[in-house]
């Protein structure tokens, strides 16, 4: 019922009257990405994947605190599904699909957003993160915002997972003590009807500290699980000038560390993340991702190299 609704409104808001949509014009932004990736992992024959991506994402504001958005989501992966970001089981090797639309709503002191969306939980998207996902696969219908008091910012979500009745809810509060130093904390809840985890609760704590061109930061999170019920990531990031950047995080997260094992890092691994990004131009940048990972129940490594070529317009 409340998809049919939400899906009433968007097109009731899409079939405005032309003097509206004449009065506001549409501001349209996006990317065009190529992606190779390359995987290792003990016991299992090495995997080579591309995809080529393009994302187109559109806005018009009904008045001046109400916009209504959409996004069109294209890819096709090539080789191994491991760099797919949809449901590949059932669309198979390509997808084209309007997959995020709704309302953005705008107050003096904060933005929120009405409709279906990715999910991101964690400072550093350790608990939870759907936000790159493509289609309806593991999107979120529901309410997100973001809310700054001062030296404050509290961001919240709330919202039922496409393709079940799976709910999921979180808050995160921010406080700057100082200028470059930042701390949080985190508190979410997810109700499983119809997956393979179970329901859960949890909190984390996170801390940044930003030294001229570089930021070091840290999460830690843990479930109301009986085990395995821990997460961490500690890093640094550097801005070596304009066009270059590096970061380097180690991450370990325990089988229940996460909500529903969605985190942005690897669940039940544990080993170190690198990621340099390049600028060719203004518009286009080069990246490598790097993971060296290896199991926390056992002795098995893994490791995969990500490059991209990324087109924003």
């Amino acid at each position: 019922m409340k998809k049919r609704l939400l899906a009433a409104a968007v097109a009731a808001s899409l079939s405005l009257p032309m003097a509206v949509a004449m009065a506001a014009p549409v501001e349209f932004d996006g990317s065009a990405e190529l992606h190779y990736q390359w995987d290792t992992a003990d016991g299992a024959p090495d995997k080579e994947a591309a995809r080529n991506t393009i994302i187109v994402n559109a806005k018009t504001a009904l008045d001046e605190n109400i916009d209504v958005y959409a996004r069109l989501a294209v890819q096709r992966y090539h080789g191994a599904p491991i760099s797919a970001d949809f449901d590949f089981d059932s669309k198979g090797k390509s997808t084209a699909t309007i997959d995020r639309y709704g309302f953005i709503l705008k107050s003096d002191n904060g933005t929120y957003t009405l409709g279906r969306q990715g999910g991101t939980i964690g400072a550093n998207a350790l608990l939870y993160s759907t936000d790159g996902n493509i289609g309806s696969y593991d999107a979120i219908d529901g309410l997100s915002g973001v809310i700054t008091t001062g030296v404050t910012e509290l961001q919240f979500l709330a919202g039922q997972e496409t393709g079940g009745d799976n709910k999921l809810y979180s808050l995160h509060a921010g406080y700057q003590p100082a200028e470059n130093w930042t701390l949080g904390a985190t508190l979410a809840k997810y109700d499983n009807k119809d997956g393979t985890f179970d329901s859960s609760k949890h909190w984390a704590v996170d801390t940044s500290y930003a030294h001229g061109p570089t930021t070091y930061f840290a999460e830690y999170a843990k479930s109301d699980a009986d085990n395995d019920n821990k997460a961490f990531v500690v890093g640094v990031s550097h801005d070596l000038d304009d066009k270059n950047s590096l970061s380097l995080s180690y991450a370990k997260v325990e089988e229940y560390g996460s909500i529903a094992g969605k985190t942005d890092f690897d669940t039940g691994l544990k080993g170190l993340y690198f990621g340099y990004d390049h600028k060719l131009t203004d518009n286009t940048t080069f990246s490598v991702a790097y993971s060296d990972l290896k199991a926390i129940s056992g002795s098995d490594k893994s490791t995969s190299l990500e490059t991209f070529v990324t087109y924003s317009f």
